[in-house]
């Protein structure tokens, strides 16, 4: 944690300094990983921050418990689950690639449903139509 944390504060000195050029690209992948690391540093050092707490107070076992699943399980789990996120989001190909797929998903689903609807129509039709066609 005080690795990643040392590389952001130096990667945030290097954006600011005038005398090192940085072009366009080389200044958002460098945010990428300032942004992905910071979210690394808040899940993965909370529960350090925890245990150092659990030290000095008075706190019961229940408690103990669900802070230890909180902060020693849950945290990282959303830390995992959020680096896609981070990643899909600044990266323009994977982002337009990631939409795509979801519009793809989308129209699959819905000539599924339009398919479905079709066929409870023939069924109520050739069935009862007087009595389902409510439906």
């Amino acid at each position: 944690v005080m690795i990643t944390l040392i590389t952001c504060i130096l990667q945030v000195m290097s954006l600011h300094s005038p005398d090192i050029v940085t072009n366009n690209n080389q200044r958002h992948v460098t945010i990428t990983i300032i942004l992905m690391s910071a979210l690394f540093v808040i899940c993965n050092s909370a529960f350090s921050v925890f245990i150092l707490l659990f030290q000095f107070t008075d706190m019961t076992a229940n408690n103990f418990i669900v802070y230890t699943v909180t902060f020693g399980t849950v945290l990282p789990i959303l830390n995992a689950a959020l680096n896609p996120v981070i990643i899909i989001s600044r990266s323009k190909g994977l982002r337009e690639g990631f939409l795509e797929r979801i519009r793809r998903m989308v129209k699959r689903r819905v000539a599924h449903c339009d398919k479905d609807n079709i066929q409870l129509t023939v069924f109520v039709n050739d069935n009862n139509a007087t009595k389902y066609g409510d439906l």
